[in-house]
């Protein structure tokens, strides 16, 4: 713009240039114009923004059909000179002149401020191609702006100026102006970055305004050279303040997760099926196998697993099986028999769950030691059997007691009733217990009790049963007999065994039976008065003279 000034003022000579435009006679608005002040600099205006006063319309109108418009007055000629560009559109500038010789200026200088009008022609041109980048500009979203090496904002858009809350023009004002002094050392900062090193840069940055308002922007910073050659930085920021505190929670999410994870009792192990090893483990895992994190990501899962699992299937099998159903969707959950660098086996629960990404191919899995569970477990059985057992057996001579034999003997008639074979019950009641007791004392009493149940175990077969129903009575099952005889043969054998003396705490002791017999099947016997008749026939050998046995006889 200045070479132009300086070419009208030399083709005016004495005349004054104040004003030059491009003007658009029917939209009465100007494409661009500008003013000359007294130091003879050129201010243009922005584009569209001037009306043109009524005067100036009235001068264009004289011009329509002329080239100038000479305005008389007592001191000074005014002159408007106009150049058809297209229809209804005019170049034009405004000179004064102190006297009244316009005609001779016009005559000797109409062809070179004709040609001074095409090269304005030509800037209005480029002024169009300006505005359309300009509105272009001021509808992006982003905070697009081009400074000079002082700061100075040489371009902003729209939403630059919107957020920057400026109710003024800020073309030609510093960044100083307006930021805050310490953002806008930063960002002027950041621009000579450009400057030096004359290429792009980017990067996040936290900028306040005046207003208080902080934003987090994606910035690019990229050179720019202008018609004079001078150069700038170009700056697009992309508000990303909500995706930044979106991220900034995934990621404080995340470090939380890890934290958590990390400090878990239980093992954490995320396997690459593809590789078949390990890629990433916690704390609980290192602790669970007693290896380190960089130990455990060079292995599988067979290499901290027994060869075996309870089941009795490979490890490395039920593993491949498992791991496919996890692949496919599912989530299993089954017990595993791990192995410690120590040797020891830990027998744990697994949960496979396949993640997200990397084609499905890795599958975190959740490891809980169960060691104490399956103890637990295994002493509420050893309580449960230790309970039954107290249930069902005398606690003195550990023998089956009533409530054992009773279904001992339901099951053997049901054996016998199917296989038609006999049985035989023989209820036994010691001779000479009581005063044993009355003279030795009980404990002397409960060794008897205790020799004569070892004794009547040592005479039976293992298909056998023999039970203490209390006191000094005890009852002997035997099943699978082939008739009476037999079961004689085993009342005398008894007798025998029961009557041989004994040494008990440095005395000595002999006692000997009464033994009742009940057989089964027998013409009108019932099973559930076996005991009934064996003990019936108990007290016959009771007076008969003891130490003898009796068979029941319904007769």
């Amino acid at each position: 713009m200045d070479h132009l000034i300086k070419a009208l003022k030399q083709y005016m000579g004495v005349w004054q240039l104040k004003q030059l435009g491009i003007l658009h006679k029917q939209q009465q608005a100007w494409h661009w114009s500008g003013t000359v002040d007294e130091n003879g600099e050129y201010q243009v205006h922005p584009p569209f923004d001037t009306t043109p006063t009524p005067k100036v319309t009235q001068w264009v109108d004289q011009a329509i059909h002329r080239n100038l418009s000479i305005q008389l007055s007592d001191d000074r000629t005014q002159l408007l000179y106009r150049s058809v560009m297209e229809e209804n559109c005019w170049l034009w500038f405004c000179a004064e002149h102190p006297f009244k010789d316009a005609d001779q200026w016009i005559e000797q200088h109409s062809a070179s401020v004709n040609l001074l009008a095409s090269s304005l022609l030509d800037l209005s041109e480029k002024s169009d191609q300006s505005l359309f980048v300009q509105s272009i500009l001021d509808n992006s979203p982003n905070l697009i702006s081009i400074r000079d090496r002082n700061g100075q904002l040489l371009l902003v858009n729209q939403a630059f100026r919107e957020w920057v809350h400026s109710g003024k023009e800020l073309i030609g004002h510093s960044l100083f102006e307006v930021f805050p002094p310490d953002i806008a050392q930063r960002l002027h900062t950041q621009d000579m970055k450009v400057f030096n090193l004359d290429a792009p840069y980017s990067c996040d940055e936290t900028v306040k305004n005046r207003d208080g308002d902080q934003r987090t922007f994606l910035t690019l910073k990229f050179p720019v050279t202008q018609t004079l050659h001078q150069s700038a930085v170009c700056t697009i920021a992309t508000d990303i303040s909500e995706r930044s505190e979106y991220e900034r929670k995934v990621q404080e999410s995340e470090a939380s997760l890890r934290v958590i994870i990390e400090n878990l009792p239980t093992a954490i192990m995320i396997l690459d099926t593809a590789t078949g090893r390990f890629e990433e483990v916690n704390r609980g895992a290192e602790i669970l196998f007693g290896l380190s994190r960089l130990q455990l990501c060079k292995m599988g899962p067979s290499d901290v697993s027994t060869e075996t699992q309870p089941g009795g299937q490979r490890s490395e099998d039920a593993a491949h099986y498992q791991l496919g159903k996890a692949i496919n969707g599912e989530t299993p959950v089954f017990e595993w028999t791990h192995l410690h660098i120590s040797g020891r086996q830990v027998p744990c629960e697994v949960r496979l769950v396949r993640l997200p990404g990397s084609g499905g191919t890795r599958v975190m899995g959740i490891i809980i030691d169960i060691s104490e569970r399956k103890a637990a477990e295994q002493a509420l059985r050893n309580e449960q059997s230790r309970l039954n057992y107290l249930a069902h057996h005398d606690t003195l001579t550990q023998m089956p007691n009533r409530l054992l034999l009773m279904d001992r003997l339901k099951q053997a008639t049901l054996r016998s009733q199917r296989e038609q074979l006999q049985l035989a019950v023989f209820m036994l009641d010691l001779d000479g217990f009581k005063d044993i007791n009355d003279s030795l004392g009980h404990n002397i009493g409960d060794m008897v009790l205790k020799e004569i149940a070892n004794r009547i175990q040592q005479l039976l077969r293992a298909s056998d049963t023999a039970a203490r129903l209390g006191g000094d009575e005890f009852v002997v099952l035997i099943e699978n007999l082939e008739g009476e005889e037999e079961a004689l043969v085993v009342a005398k054998k008894l007798l025998h065994t029961l009557s041989q003396p004994m040494t008990l705490d440095g005395h000595p002791v002999q006692v000997s039976a009464s033994i009742g017999i009940a057989l089964y099947p027998t013409r009108n016997s019932k099973e559930d008065y076996l005991l009934d008749y064996a003990d019936m026939a108990m007290y016959q050998a009771k007076k008969a003279g003891k130490n003898r046995y009796y068979l029941y006889d319904q007769e």
